[in-house]
């Protein structure tokens, strides 16, 4: 596994909004404030998939971040995002 350290550090506020243009494109939804749409999912994808994981660790654990994302997380779920995230260091 590789430490992802400052995780957010890569993401400006710019490539936020911009993910978040190119999602309501593909939606045909409004681009701008709003609590639809799903910026915050699309990067934690991101950030998974640069931890490079085995496939099956990594479809759980952007599961589980999406989860936490969308707010239905269990607190299971919440917890066995957080021993995972511990384990990064």
């Amino acid at each position: 596994m590789k430490s992802i350290g400052n995780w957010l550090e890569p993401f400006t506020w710019e490539f936020v909004t911009a993910q978040n243009q190119i999602l309501c494109q593909q939606k045909a939804a409004h681009h701008g404030p709003t609590s639809d749409g799903n910026t915050f999912a699309a990067i934690a994808r991101i950030i998974i998939r640069k931890l490079n994981l085995e496939p099956e660790q990594e479809h759980l654990v952007r599961s589980l971040a999406g989860h936490i994302v969308a707010g239905v997380a269990s607190d299971e779920e919440i917890q066995a995002f957080q021993k995972f995230c511990n384990r990064l260091g």
